[in-house]
């Protein structure tokens, strides 16, 4: 009998595409998940995974192309899970992450389309060279360094020597620091052993300052002060600071709990409107400027005028808290993060807003001591959406307007489904936006208001 990894079916014509950027089809009345495939595609499937209701697996053979497949620009795409979508014109991507957001609303949140006030995405003005953050995994495989990304669904890393979704001065170090480090007596983790120093190489640039932040996360000190001059005589005029971020851990997740400054400075500096952020290395920060510029222009039309308190939940740098100073007499910033703490305290002092007050805290900790009840809330929680908790304190809270950046139209259909039907809201507008072109990640805002 044949392995169910080697069982082969079909024909499957792809339907739609679902969250996670996989091609949907049916087969004698299952689904069947298919990455890498286009709407129209007409192919044959490889089995690796399968339940009662459905089928996951790779294309084994293409018996017909769609007409809106084209070749992607990346010569290791498909190989590389970096991103998913170059081979499918923009257009046609943005049409599925609008309707990633629809469906997710009608079989989650169960609202009907014609009730649902979903405004047509908002398309990135760069489709390429748009990401200011790169982690590259590191590996030494048969003696040859590989820094890249891991291909899908493995812990293998694809070696690159360039990427056209990220910024190009990544492109232009990445091969100087491999051949670099490919020189120094510097052990590589190897994650099976739970041997060896560097885990990732993580690069972030500021696209209005050009200024670039050079970190090498390790399981143990690794980077000496001779070694961090050299990545700064790189570019001198532009590498701020190279750090070390030690995680210790047998984890998947990237970084430790403490950074040390090797060379210059532990953060980069980056412009958004007219306000500048400092952002050190684990903190978050928005990954397209281009459409974080955007979407604040945007959602700044639908702020109310003179609020007396308003609340960012989830606050990172500050981004969001500086936007909503324009607009409120105060504004409670709750970050939990130190490493994020640290760059909200600096940029509130930098853009001399002192009507931010900043909250060491989980949102749901801080909650109960709210000293009246806040004008808006803005929150923009991870990938698993509001944690009950959260969720429950936002009701508990009871602003009267509720503002939710959602990176999962997922959860956030089925928290919008709860703050209706539980919390007394009314969902006011959905503003899909494309945070990721050639990728299947799409970010929405929803804006609630207090029935």
């Amino acid at each position: 009998m044949p392995r169910d990894s080697e069982r082969i079916i079909g024909p499957i014509e792809i339907e739609q595409l679902v969250p996670g950027g996989e091609g949907l089809g049916r087969l004698s009345g299952k689904v069947v998940f298919v990455p890498g495939t286009v709407p129209g595609d007409r192919v044959t499937v490889r089995v690796e995974e399968e339940k009662r209701d459905w089928v996951r697996g790779r294309v084994h053979t293409f018996l017909a192309q769609s007409v809106d497949r084209q070749i992607p620009v990346c010569e290791v795409f498909g190989q590389c899970g970096g991103c998913q979508w170059q081979m499918m014109p923009y257009s046609r991507q943005l049409a599925a992450k609008e309707a990633m957001v629809r469906d997710a609303f009608q079989h989650v949140a169960h609202w009907s389309e014609a009730l649902l006030p979903l405004e047509p995405i908002r398309p990135s003005l760069w489709t390429y060279h748009y990401r200011n953050k790169v982690q590259y995994p590191v590996q030494r495989v048969r003696g040859k360094l590989r820094i890249g990304y891991y291909a899908p669904r493995t812990h293998r890393v694809v070696d690159l020597e360039a990427c056209p979704i990220e910024h190009p001065v990544f492109d232009w170090l990445l091969p100087r620091l491999r051949s670099l480090l490919d020189e120094e007596p510097i052990t590589i983790y190897d994650e099976r052993r739970h041997f060896g120093k560097i885990r990732h190489l993580v690069l972030r640039a500021g696209v209005r300052t050009r200024e670039v932040l050079v970190g090498w996360v390790v399981k143990e000190p690794a980077i000496t002060r001779k070694f961090a001059e050299k990545i700064l005589a790189f570019l001198p005029d532009r590498i701020v600071g190279v750090v070390e971020n030690r995680n210790p851990r047998k984890t998947n997740v990237i970084f430790g709990e403490t950074t040390q400054v090797i060379a210059g400075r532990s953060y980069y500096l980056e412009e958004v409107l007219g306000m500048r952020f400092q952002v050190s290395l684990p903190s978050f920060f928005q990954v397209n400027v281009y459409q974080l510029e955007a979407l604040l222009r945007e959602w700044e039309t639908y702020l109310p005028d003179a609020l007396d308190v308003a609340i960012d939940a989830y606050a990172g740098v500050g981004v969001f808290a500086h936007f909503l100073a324009r607009r409120a007499r105060r504004v409670v910033a709750v970050e939990k993060s130190g490493a994020a703490i640290r760059d909200l305290e600096a940029n509130v002092q930098r853009n001399n807003l002192p009507q931010i007050e900043v909250k060491p805290a989980l949102f749901e900790q801080y909650a109960p001591s709210l000293p009246k009840i806040p004008d808006l809330v803005f929150v923009d929680p991870p990938r698993s959406g509001l944690r009950p908790e959260a969720l429950r304190a936002v009701m508990e809270a009871r602003p009267r307007f509720l503002h939710y950046l959602s990176c999962n139209p997922v959860t956030l259909a089925r928290d919008a489904r709860i703050l209706v039907e539980e919390g007394g809201y009314e969902l006011v507008a959905l503003f899909p936006y494309d945070f990721f072109p050639q990728t299947h990640h799409v970010e929405t805002l929803a804006l609630f208001r207090r029935k």
